[in-house]
């Protein structure tokens, strides 16, 4: 009885124990959790615990914070086995709301670090099974905030674990309510493996174990990125498929750390782009002193990107180096790069301009600031290129250094200067080769402008070449989104001589008679480009051409002192707005033209795209006497031209001393009219009338005793001499006639009185002669040479070259 009552006197006072400790194992669990949650270092520390059994607890809510985050839990329940629970096991953890706010100072935020390889060979390597506080885990809404209070990711999280491995799956939503779902799996074994899905697609993977034999990881990404696309609701066209194999790795004893990434890509789209294939390599280490990293590639890096397309455009292969070393610094990035490394393009078609091969090599790049300044950067670099084609031109460039300055933070100015030794220009018409030329472009007249438009360009170009005597110089300005731009150019003191004739030298195929090889001449001009308001493209092209003194020939005429000066609009039609003057000083057809003069001017064709060349007051002075006519056009679209020549006050004793018939001599002044067609065969007088000017004057025509004898054996001649022999004309008629091939034929017809036959009886005879006038020119020219006031450049040039003009 006694051992009965003791028995149940005990089972009594272990019952009130027990009753006594669950009464306060709400108390106890509280303080119990404040004091470890303390120790980890968090502190305002704050719980509320709901209900509490053997099997289950009720947190209704948990605070708690630490010098960079607040965090707050809601709703948690935690299911165990009384057991378990003394061990810190527990079967199931289920929170209904995590919200963790951001409150980092960033003040105080110390330079960031690469992450050590160690370390996360470290992360892949742990059982994350015992840090698992449960069998499961979930979080029906998880919430990051930022320092602002925005909302940045917002999830809903579950974890399980079977032995040695985890499993979760995760939903997320970013700050614009795109929705993701991930799966990860955590073993020490075969390290950690996500894949995140949108609407069941599986745009990404990410493998990534610890590496056997070194601190580090390896691991493979493969992406689909039509599903990022997709899964990020981008509107723009984005496709194809990449795959990464990468490691991360530091050796034993070295503070460097060492990677390799090998990436391939198939059938890549971004927007209008398009790649076939893209390849990369790139293996390198990475070195971290005190807020700086320096990135150093092994010369095999490299990118090559094959069938590029965007529109019409297209692009075989681009191909490019990385650089030898990369530093980041607090206040400086620089890039250096191996003199072997280069970016080809190969195959480059951007119409209309393409090339075969496009070079970059001897790069160098150097991004900095100071203090608090804005950022700059310099750049310099070397394009080489064989060809480049642009339209129907060709452009065979030297190396160009290549130097500048990116866009700056705030005012986005940006210079670019590039300088060659020689650049050879070829179109179909003609060959160019410029030497010692420089480009300065950029989007702020070289920074003169304090607000600029980043869009608008601008800058000068500057070339010597020695066909033409002087530089070529232009400054330019354009916005390319606008299309619209202006270009004044100009070309001083052209100075051709006889070893670089002014066209010859430069067009490739001129075959005209027409060259001038002295003087100076100046050209400047002012191009200009739109659209307008119907988007159609319009042009302006304005030139002004100065020539001074210039000497040449056309055929066998030579000249020299020509003066012209005009205005011409060469777009969008070829037209000049007023009469401009030409002059010539000198001319020599053997017969010396001692002055002409013209006022030209240009007006559109109404058959053709060649203008109307509009002639006023066309002059000649020769033979004491005068060539002129009244204004006519001439259509160069068409290949016949005629006008009339007016002649007034020829000397008759000049035109017969031009004949070199010995004895013959006359006196008296000529008058008349002469109408000309021009064709390409050549020049046609038809029916010219040429009369003597009143009172008349006396030819002469006394024979050698040879000729005499030889003319008076001929039947009527003998009349004939007499009356040439001294005779007194008051008419003298002249019909004129030539043909292209330069047959002269004149049929005079003559009246007057010659007193070696009758004094007081009048005569009147008809008298037909016959030349060919170009070789009686010819002649001439042999006989007397070129005129001395001809130029000594012209002079020159004719006679290295009588061959081929005659």
């Amino acid at each position: 009885m006694k051992l009965l009552f003791k028995l149940t006197l005990s089972i009594l006072s272990l019952t009130l124990i027990l009753v006594i400790t669950y009464l306060a194992l709400p108390t106890l669990v509280t303080e119990l959790a404040r004091y470890q949650l303390k120790q980890q270092g968090f502190t305002e520390v704050g719980i509320q615990i709901g209900t509490i059994s053997l099997t289950m607890a009720d947190i209704e809510q948990l605070q708690l914070s630490n010098d960079d985050y607040r965090i707050k839990l809601s709703g948690v329940q935690v299911e165990y086995e009384l057991v378990a629970l003394l061990s810190g096991r527990m079967n199931r953890i289920h929170i209904e709301a995590l919200s963790i706010y951001s409150i980092r100072d960033e003040a105080s935020t110390k330079t960031s670090k690469l992450p050590s390889p160690e370390v996360l060979s470290g992360f892949l390597s742990l059982t994350w099974y015992d840090f698992l506080p449960a069998n499961a885990l979930s979080i029906d809404q998880l919430s990051i905030y930022s320092e602002t209070g925005v909302q940045s990711l917002g999830a809903s999280l579950e974890f399980s674990k079977l032995g040695r491995q985890i499993h979760g799956e995760i939903s997320l939503v970013d700050s614009r309510q795109n929705p993701f779902q991930a799966k990860l799996e955590i073993s020490p074994d075969t390290g950690v493996d996500i894949q995140i899905y949108s609407q069941k697609m599986q745009p990404l993977s990410i493998s990534l174990k610890p590496m056997q034999g070194a601190n580090g990881l390896s691991g493979t990404l493969r992406i689909d990125l039509e599903q990022i696309a997709a899964m990020l609701d981008r509107s723009e066209s984005l496709s194809g498929s990449l795959q990464a194999d990468v490691s991360y790795f530091s050796k034993s004893g070295s503070p460097e750390i060492y990677f390799t990434i090998a990436a391939k890509g198939s059938q890549l789209a971004l927007s209008d782009i398009r790649i076939k294939t893209m390849q990369s390599r790139l293996e390198g280490r990475i070195t971290q002193p005190d807020k700086v990293y320096q990135f150093t590639f092994m010369p095999a890096s490299q990118f090559e990107f094959l069938d590029i397309q965007q529109g019409q455009n297209t692009l075989q292969r681009l191909q490019t180096g990385l650089p030898q070393s990369l530093v980041f610094a607090d206040d400086h990035i620089r890039m250096v790069f191996d003199p072997k490394t280069r970016i080809v393009l190969d195959d480059l078609d951007m119409a209309p301009f393409s090339s075969p091969q496009v070079g970059l090599d001897k790069l160098d790049l150097n991004v900095f600031t100071a203090d608090d300044s804005l950022p700059t950067c310099q750049f310099k670099m070397r394009l080489t290129s064989p060809l480049i084609k642009i339209d129907n031109q060709y452009i065979e460039p030297a190396p160009v250094q290549i130097e500048g300055h990116c866009p700056e933070r705030e005012t986005q100015i940006w210079s670019i200067k590039a300088d060659s030794d020689r650049i050879e220009y070829e179109n179909p018409d003609y060959v160019l080769t410029l030497d010692h030329c420089q480009l300065s472009i950029g989007n702020a007249e070289q920074g003169k402008r304090l607000d600029p438009d980043p869009a608008e360009l601008g800058g000068s170009f500057l070339c010597d070449t020695s066909q033409l005597s002087d530089a070529i110089n232009a400054q330019f300005r354009f916005n390319p989104q606008r299309n619209t731009g202006r270009a004044d150019f100009g070309i001083s003191d052209i100075a051709p001589d006889e070893e670089t004739p002014l066209f010859s030298s430069v067009l490739k195929e001129w075959s005209q008679p027409f060259e001038i090889v002295s003087g100076t001449m100046s050209v400047q001009g002012q191009y200009r480009w739109w659209q307008n308001s119907r988007g159609l493209e319009r042009d302006h092209l304005i030139v002004d051409l100065d020539v001074i003194a210039a000497g040449g020939h056309y055929e066998g005429i030579l000249f020299s002192g020509l003066n012209y000066r005009d205005s011409i609009e060469i777009l969008p039609t070829l037209k000049s707005s007023e009469f401009s003057t030409l002059s010539v000083e000198h001319i020599d057809i053997a017969v010396p033209v001692t002055g002409a003069s013209a006022r030209i001017r240009f007006s559109p064709s109404s058959i053709g795209d060649l203008p109307v060349l509009e002639i006023d007051r066309l002059n000649l002075a020769l033979l004491d006497g005068t060539i002129f006519t009244n204004i006519f056009e001439v259509d160069l679209n068409t290949d016949r031209q005629s006008l009339l020549l007016n002649v007034e006050g020829l000397d008759l004793a000049q035109i017969v001393a031009m004949q070199q018939l010995e004895g013959l001599a006359a006196t008296g002044l000529l008058d008349g009219t002469v109408p000309v067609t021009v064709s390409p065969r050549g020049i046609r007088i038809t029916d010219g009338k040429i009369n003597a000017r009143k009172p008349g004057g006396q030819i002469q025509y006394i024979p050698s005793s040879e000729t005499a004898q030889t003319g008076n054996s001929v039947p009527g001649s003998e009349l004939v001499l007499n009356i040439l022999e001294n005779l007194y004309y008051d008419s003298l008629l002249v019909d004129v006639d030539y043909e292209e091939d330069g047959q002269l034929t004149m049929e005079l017809a003559i009246q007057g009185i010659s007193p070696q036959v009758d004094a007081n009886r009048p005569i009147h005879f008809n008298l037909t002669l016959e030349q060919n006038l170009l070789t009686l020119l010819k002649g001439l020219r042999y006989a007397q040479g070129i005129s001395d006031d001809i130029d000594h450049n012209v002079q020159k040039y004719f006679k290295e070259n009588r061959n081929a003009l005659n």
